[in-house]
């Protein structure tokens, strides 16, 4: 978990809402259940995919609007069936940072 632990502090910022949800419960891994740290193997797994696209991506357009609703639905679609408590706000802050991702770039394009 160290590893993993190093990699969420080293690749996000106060932005990264959901990211830093997960970072937070990667934290407190030795006190989640079994099941929930195999859940948790998963988000990370998923989750970097998602921020590495997300990161990557740099046009504003169209096209590169409907690629981050379409990374947003496929993460969502990956993690819908993880079993944390609605106090952790662990889904509702995925949407938190997809908006960051879809805005953060509108100042450069206008």
């Amino acid at each position: 978990m160290e590893k993993e632990i190093a990699w969420f502090k080293e690749n996000l910022n106060k932005s990264h809402i959901h990211g830093r949800n997960i970072l937070a419960k990667l934290q407190i891994s030795s006190i989640l259940f079994t099941t929930q740290k195999k859940q948790l193997q998963k988000v990370i797994e998923k989750y970097k995919e998602w921020n590495n696209n997300n990161e990557i991506l740099t046009e504003y357009s169209d096209d590169a609007i409907n690629q981050r609703v379409k990374w947003l639905n496929d993460y969502k679609n990956e993690i819908k069936n993880v079993d944390f408590s609605a106090q952790s706000k662990f889904h509702s802050t995925v949407p938190e940072e997809f908006l960051y991702y879809l805005a953060r770039r509108l100042k450069k394009y206008n």
